[in-house]
């Protein structure tokens, strides 16, 4: 069984072929062995993460395409930019300096929309992680 994931560039270089993962599912305690067996060349350009996959024995039959997984890596664990609030690809904007999401805000009874500067955080399905 193959599972597939995002990773940012920033976190990129700490992943190589034949790296072992422990893949969880969200409603089963066990984890399952894997290793990762192919990294994209290039960033998605629709969400500019690189996939990577991880190859997981399913004798037992209990992994089904579709399920969702999750892995942990390591060396990102603690950092805050993991942990923050997500926002859908599509609503990342690319500026001159980085990248920026447009919020909206209620001010005097009047909504108004500002273009604010973000750092991009971790990747979930089609969600990034942005930290002002």
């Amino acid at each position: 069984m193959k599972v597939s994931f995002g990773v940012p560039d920033y976190a990129l270089r700490q992943l190589h072929l034949g790296q072992e993962f422990m893949i969880r599912l969200q409603d089963d305690p066990k984890g399952y062995q894997g290793r990762v067996t192919s990294i994209s060349p290039s960033a998605d350009e629709r969400n500019r993460v690189f996939t990577v996959e991880v190859t997981v024995s399913n004798r037992s039959g209990s992994l089904k395409p579709g399920m969702i997984a999750s892995i942990t890596l390591r060396a990102f664990r603690n950092l805050p930019f993991l942990q923050c609030p997500l926002a859908p690809s599509s609503h990342i904007l690319h500026n001159p300096v980085g990248f920026a999401v447009m919020v909206a805000q209620q001010r005097s009874g009047k909504w108004t929309a500002s273009l604010r500067e973000v750092q991009l955080g971790a990747t979930h399905d089609t969600s990034i992680g942005v930290v002002e």
